[in-house]
């Protein structure tokens, strides 16, 4: 009977089909029809292995084995086969791996192995470039071979119901693909590349359900598929553009998968949810931009200032109170942007910062004498501010007005003398046009000089009674003065006159009673 049905394959010329016969075993001998054969079908049949004889049909396109329980494994040389095309192996539940050699099946289009038991697929996609369909459903594999990127002309690829912990680097070259499906596996990384095949490319249909996926996070995909394949899709472009853009994408932390992308130079993160910096953001050492505007950030970790190649900070519309030292480190910033920012004061070492040109900085909360300063200037506040790290170190203050100075005459009293010169000794405020010499000024208590001449004082604060080691007090040339009079405090023995004058109004106010008897009457109106 086998020898009637080589004839008949002799006379048809192409097929040879087993699978409507139930025969037992098998004893093939086609050798003399060898060279005819192109399909061959032995679907249902007990084969456990493929006999030589089958081997030696070098023209086979089309090759299925469906539903053959005891076949083990495919013949070692499948490389006889180099015009095979179609290859069915589903339900063939002993085969546990695929031979090497079907990497010269350089024309496969359809390759389907579902319901089997494979373990690893070796190599073998490197020259599969023609292949259109790779279903390997059903099956034991933890991940596809390096080679699968290859696979560039392929349009459905079906891995669901696997142990798949990772598919393979390069999803992003399946450019034809329009039909994917990794449902029940064990992905806990969503592959960025299948984000850029949906959003800029082909893809249709994609399943991703039942995977114990971590990135994105759970909050993101709450939101949806769409909004995954969008983060997902951005992640992705970060290998091109050298940058993440997750602007207004609901983000509540900064994700790992950014921290561990060390090329990245721009990241922009502003208009979401956003509490903390993690500390590992060192690690982003070619950082040139980062976006971190419109979120809930109250305290910037001393790890941010490691950064020192910043050139843009974008820290508005957060909840920081406090701007660490710190940032004199970041030497190359050319724009910092803290608008709305519950800020009070600025430090003193962002006066190292020259390199910056775009200082946003909202006035309200600001100290007095910085919120007046800035408006000539980033510049000129860093000149400002760079005085008084000289005056920490000398306990000398000398704020008297030059031409040369890139800010203007002072209008308020220098707020930063509070904070970080309570040593001062000497004050220079001469040739400025301040108001007020204001409640507070007993907080330098170390003070033995004050000279405020040629100022546009009209009064002065009580507390000078307080500075017990005050001997020179120069308030001369303020005409507008009227506590104490000018006309008292332009005489030689003004700070005698002065400190009279200012404990007399003080009981006055106090007990309604005003002593004048012992300041000379010349000097009253």
């Amino acid at each position: 009977s086998f020898c009637q049905m080589t004839c008949q394959c002799r006379d048809s010329g192409s097929l040879f089909d087993l699978s409507t016969f139930n025969v037992p075993t098998l004893e093939l001998q086609l050798a003399p029809v060898s060279g005819q054969v192109t399909r061959i079908v032995l679907d249902t049949l007990p084969l456990a292995n493929m006999h030589d004889e089958i081997l030696q049909c070098n023209s086979v396109e089309f090759m299925s084995l469906q539903n053959c329980r005891l076949l083990k494994k495919l013949p070692l040389m499948m490389d006889n086969f180099p015009q095979l095309k179609f290859l069915y192996l589903d339900n063939c539940p002993l085969i546990v791996t695929l031979p090497n050699t079907l990497v010269e099946c350089q024309g496969m289009l359809e390759l389907k192995a579902n319901h089997c038991s494979l373990e690893k697929i070796p190599d073998i996609f490197e020259n599969m470039l023609k292949l259109q369909r790779l279903e390997l459903s059903h099956n034991r594999l933890a991940r596809l071979p390096p080679s699968a990127s290859n696979l560039t002309s392929m349009t459905v690829l079906d891995l669901s119901h696997n142990q798949l912990e990772a598919v393979c680097k390069g999803v992003s070259m399946w450019s034809s693909l329009t039909d994917m499906k990794l449902h029940n596996n064990q992905l806990t990384r969503l592959p960025r590349g299948v984000g850029a095949l949906s959003v800029y490319l082909n893809l249709k249909s994609l399943t991703l359900t039942s995977n114990p996926v971590e990135m994105p996070p759970k909050y993101i995909q709450n939101m949806g598929q769409t909004h995954v394949l969008q983060y997902l899709a951005r992640l992705w472009r970060a290998q091109s553009s050298m940058g993440v853009d997750m602007i207004s994408m609901g983000i509540t932390d900064i994700r790992p998968e950014f921290l561990e992308l060390k090329y990245l130079e721009q990241l922009y993160l502003g208009k979401n949810d956003i509490k903390e910096i993690p500390s590992d953001i060192k690690g982003l050492t070619n950082l040139r931009e980062l976006n971190l505007a419109d979120n809930k950030i109250e305290e910037l970790p001393n790890e941010l200032f490691a950064l020192v190649n910043l050139n843009v900070l974008q820290l508005s519309n957060n909840r920081i109170k406090r701007l660490s030292a710190r940032i004199a480190a970041l030497v190359d910033l050319q724009w910092l942007s803290l608008e709305n920012n519950p800020l009070q004061t600025l430090p003193l070492d962002i006066s190292e910062c020259k390199a910056i040109d775009l200082l946003q900085v909202s006035p309200f909360g600001l100290q007095t004498d910085i919120r007046e300063v800035m408006k000539d200037g980033p510049q000129a506040l860093f000149a400002y501010l760079a005085n008084f790290k000289t005056y920490k170190r000398t306990k000398k203050a000398d704020l008297s007005w030059k031409p040369n100075f890139l800010w203007s005459k002072l209008v308020v009293f220098p707020a930063q003398l509070f904070t970080t010169c309570t040593n001062l000794v000497d004050l220079n405020l001469n040739d400025n046009s301040l108001e007020i010499l204001p409640n507070g000024i007993s907080k330098l208590s170390s003070l033995t000089t004050i000279s405020a001449a040629r100022n546009k004082l009209r009064q002065v604060s009580f507390e000078l009674l307080n500075l017990s080691k005050l001997k020179n007090l120069d308030l001369s040339e303020n005409k507008p003065l009227k506590e104490p009079p000018a006309s008292l405090v332009d005489t030689k023995s003004s700070l005698a006159h002065c400190l009279s004058f200012l404990s007399s109004l003080k009981a006055s106010v106090n007990d309604g009673i005003f002593e004048l008897d012992h300041l000379p009457m010349g000097h009253f109106e």
